[in-house]
């Protein structure tokens, strides 16, 4: 019986409840479709670990890095010819390579106080290592760069095997060494069958076959996972199904093959092919690569013949595309490292989403960031071969939403803020002094428009010029040589008071001399970054001090650097102060404060006349 009927002839039959509830239920499934999601996950930067060095966590110049089922993540240190594994949140847990753990000349694990890699040709050993995968049962192939061979293990750093050309006794074909068969040596390289002239990425299907790309041979070849040579496929050229340079290989769960088709000497694809697990050509994707239109395009059997990709830095548009990955929905992420960013695809090629630029803070790359892989929860691996480091990224955690404010009992209205006129950046002293200098210097109040010296001593110096007694210049002069670091307050918070400088030139004519001597200073400038990096060091070290003192000796100085001034500037302190100690010392100087105080900097420079 329909609904339509139920209603007309059984209003208050079972049939009519039936239909009602139906459709109460149709109608709250609609509503709950068209309501969009109130808190959809937001895609970012997660952590970061790695800088420069040879102990474990550091690395010099990563290449490849991949995650095994268990989530572990392996990179393979280049310059340092060794595998780390970490966590995925970027804690070490071991690595593997020659002579690491003691430096012994063997292969070796290391957990703790680790060391750089020995290169060459042994098991186990590495010449720069390059492209790394995992397989579905743990085990980890190495790119063995300059060795040109793959290098296989397990995935607490045993070797297996390693296959490549006269790896076991130096013959001309593809053979396979195991500890069986050891010692193990470089394979030759070639454009034979299971022959490799540059490796780079590598990757693992499924059923443990492994794709190579070759690079500079500009073909992709698949073995089985125990070395034997299955098929290969490539060449050079700017058509379907051939690479300027293969610098990225990746395999689905489904078996299709995705490759990053770079740029080599006259050819310059910029896009990224698409193959079955037999070499077929499906697609390609990039601008322009259909028929040379400027936008992204997708070139497919149907739509021969395909060309070379235009390069830029729109949506979808490729630079140099190195390291590409493929994430359990299918996505696929591809490290476009000339526009140093990655961009994230669908299976057809359809842009779906980018993020990072140039720089080395959170979320930004370098032009080496090429090696890039994802984990079963989707988040984003990538290194970074110039700043020596990797980055993770992936779903956001939810931001809890905001709380309504607390109810506060009545208190006193807040405080007016300053008028213009009053100071932009006040230090008081700190609570427990370091010496009277650095209480004068934290003492300092920047004004505008007028510099007060603080307490001691308790002079106001007017941006115009001011007739000064020589007490009152003595003081000023005799205090502001030498600049400091403290605590301070500004504005009611806790900051850090940091380089507060006062620097005294007099001036002769058009020229600045060091007060109270004949020593012109060539330059009138005050960069307070370089005097703290540089300079208060060697105000404090003995060495540098005595260094000083035999440069200065015997010789008659009639001109010095404002930086040369500073270094040395106990000496010419003193000398200074002799002179205006003795008598009445007039004349024309300049005074430089500069202060910053949170990333504020106030500077100032003041010409008084005594």
């Amino acid at each position: 019986m329909s609904c339509q009927a139920s209603l007309h002839y059984h209003r208050r039959s079972a049939a009519y409840i039936s239909c009602l509830a139906v459709a109460a239920l149709a109608l709250a499934a609609l509503l709950t479709c068209a309501r969009p999601s109130s808190a959809e996950a937001e895609f970012g930067f997660l952590t970061k670990w790695g800088y420069s060095g040879t102990a474990h966590t550091q690395f010099n110049r990563p290449y490849g890095v991949t995650v095994d089922s268990d989530g572990y993540v392996y990179i393979s240190d280049s310059g340092n010819d060794r595998i780390q594994k970490f966590d995925s949140d970027g804690n070490f847990k071991l690595m593997w390579g020659w002579g690491v753990d003691d430096g012994s000349d063997r292969l070796q694990v290391c957990t703790v106080s680790c060391q750089m890699g020995k290169s060459g040709p042994s098991d186990g050993q590495f010449n720069s290592p390059r492209g790394i995968a995992a397989d579905r049962i743990g085990n980890i192939y190495v790119a063995d760069g300059y060795n040109r061979r793959i290098q296989k293990f397990s995935s607490d750093g045993t070797f297996q095997e390693m296959w490549g050309w006269g790896v076991d006794d130096g013959s001309d074909r593809l053979q396979v060494c195991t500890p069986v068969t050891l010692p193990c040596q470089m394979g030759i390289g070639g454009s034979g069958d299971g022959q490799f002239y540059h490796l780079g990425s590598v990757s693992a299907d499924s059923e443990g076959n492994v794709y190579i790309a070759d690079t500079l041979n500009r073909r992709i070849q698949k073995f089985a996972t125990n070395g034997r040579f299955l098929i290969k496929w490539g060449g050079e050229g700017s058509g379907d199904s051939q690479f300027s340079t293969i610098r990225g290989v990746v395999v689905d769960q489904e078996g299709n093959v995705y490759v990053s088709d770079s740029s080599f000497s006259n050819t310059w694809n910029h896009r990224i092919q698409k193959f079955d697990s037999e070499g077929a050509f499906q697609l390609m994707w990039g601008w322009g690569v259909d028929d040379g239109s400027d936008r992204l395009q997708v070139c497919t059997p149907v739509t021969l013949p395909c060309q070379m990709g235009i390069q830029g830095s729109g949506d979808g548009q490729l630079s140099s595309p190195a390291g590409v990955t493929v994430d359990p929905d299918g996505n696929i992420y591809v490290a476009d490292t000339g526009n140093k960013r990655i961009q994230k695809f669908d299976p057809e090629g359809n842009f779906l989403a980018k993020w990072g630029e140039d720089g080395i803070d959170s979320g930004q790359f370098s032009v080496a960031a090429s090696g890039i892989a994802t984990d079963s929860e989707s988040n984003v691996y990538v290194t970074d071969g110039r700043i020596d480091r990797v980055q993770k990224f992936g779903e956001l955690p939810p931001v809890a939403p905001p709380q309504p404010p607390r109810p506060q009992p009545p208190s006193d209205p807040p405080p007016q803020p300053p008028p213009p006129s009053a100071a932009l950046v006040t230090v008081t002293k700190p609570k427990k002094p370091t010496g009277s200098s650095y209480n004068r210097a934290c003492n300092l109040s920047v004004t505008s428009p007028k510099i007060k010296t603080g307490k001691s001593p308790s002079v106001e110096i007017s941006a115009k010029r001011r007739k000064l007694s020589s007490k009152q210049a003595r003081r000023i002069f005799t205090r502001g040589l030498v600049g400091h670091v403290d605590w301070g307050k500004v504005s009611g918070k806790r900051v850090i008071c940091k380089k507060i400088e006062m620097a005294i030139l007099e001036k002769r004519g058009k020229r600045y001399y060091v007060p109270g001597t004949k020593i012109r200073v060539s330059k009138k400038r005050l960069e307070v970054n370089s005097f703290y990096r540089k300079t208060v060091r060697f105000l404090r070290g003995k060495k540098v001090g005595k260094l000083a003192q035999r440069r200065l000796k015997g010789k008659r100085r009639t001109k010095i650097s404002f930086t040369e001034f500073r270094s040395k500037g106990s000496k010419l302190r003193r000398r200074a102060l002799k002179n205006l100690r003795k008598r009445r010392y007039r004349g024309n100087f300049v005074v430089i404060y500069t202060a910053e105080v949170n990333g504020i900097t106030v500077k100032k420079t003041v010409h008084i006349k005594t």
